[in-house]
């Protein structure tokens, strides 16, 4: 019989705090930031969630766009397992690097997620006493997840409207689970040349997208899972779509507002919020990550820089 793990590893409960720049007709909106989790991703909860129960000396493989693999690796590094990673080359350098740092053997893909997700599977395979992960379509991994809205809950009575940025759904999936649609209205936010999850409901069927170019590839997942897919076509989510110009432009006010360093995936939420009628409502954003390459992040929040320097000139 395998040995189980003695080790634990748990989360963090990260800060819910009010956007403080312009709500744009909202009451109030207000942010969880992920930003601050271990592995500075909300992947952390439903990974901890599901590794803690692996076999002690095993390796865990998954696939990943970045943020689940970091965050696997971290997990197993603390429960002294080994991490083998398949991430799509394209996968911003900042990830790789913290993979790499984490000591998980790191295997760049070429292709996109369902590639990575064929190579761990077959890893898994080929190699004794190695497990597969899914990062999304996993029932243990969803239920960790749901940990983040049970936070929010303990804070906000009521919250009528939530934005959940939108990969391959798992943090969709954890959300309905813990939001029932008839009382609460869901925003699913996609990357508008990404739009998994909208192609396949308007089809009725999961579809597979082509090749994804981008810089929010928290949200360039090819194929969303069969989990959040059931449950948006059964409740009826509403999909929004955003453009990474938008989303860049969402990174420069949270940082610039909130002092929060978010990544253009996990800035996706506030980005369709404040272009989103609010009637005087609240509503939460999911920031879900911040795991930004540096040189790319300043590129962004430069215009600021460069307005002040102006204005103190003046």
């Amino acid at each position: 019989m395998e040995e189980a793990n003695a080790l634990k590893i748990t989360h963090t409960v990260t800060p819910l705090v009010k956007y403080k720049g312009p709500v744009s007709g909202w009451k109030n909106i207000w942010l969880k930031d992920e930003t601050k989790q271990v592995s500075n991703a909300f992947k952390f909860r439903g990974v901890a969630h599901k590794v803690g129960n692996m076999p002690k000396g095993s390796t865990v493989t998954t696939a990943s766009t970045g943020n689940h693999g970091i965050a696997t690796a971290i997990a197993a590094s603390k429960l002294g397992l080994k991490a083998a990673i398949f991430v799509p080359k394209h996968t911003a350098s900042v990830k790789k690097q913290k993979l790499n740092f984490y000591n998980a053997q790191l295997m760049e893909v070429e292709g996109e997620y369902q590639a990575c997700v064929a190579q761990a599977k077959a890893f898994a395979l080929n190699n004794s006493n190695t497990f597969f992960i899914h990062g999304f379509d996993d029932a243990e991994i969803i239920d960790g997840t749901r940990s983040l809205f049970h936070e929010v809950k303990k804070e906000l009575e009521n919250i009528p409207v939530l934005f959940v940025p939108v990969g391959g759904g798992g943090l969709l999936s954890a959300c309905l689970l813990e939001y029932p649609i008839a009382h609460h209205k869901i925003y699913a936010v996609e990357l508008d040349h990404a739009p998994a999850l909208k192609i396949s409901l308007e089809k009725g069927e999961r579809v597979q997208l082509g090749k994804l170019i981008g810089r929010a590839d928290g949200m360039m997942v090819d194929r969303v899972g069969e989990s959040v897919f059931i449950a948006c076509r059964d409740k009826a989510v509403e999909v929004k779509l955003i453009s990474e110009k938008e989303l860049e432009e969402a990174v420069r006010l949270l940082w610039k507002h909130n002092g929060i360093k978010a990544e253009l995936s996990g800035a996706s939420a506030l980005a369709v919020a404040l272009k989103t009628a609010g009637n005087n409502q609240a509503c939460l954003c999911i920031v879900s990550g911040g795991n930004i390459d540096e040189e790319y992040f300043r590129e962004i929040i430069k215009v600021d820089s460069l307005l002040n320097s102006v204005t103190s000139t003046d």
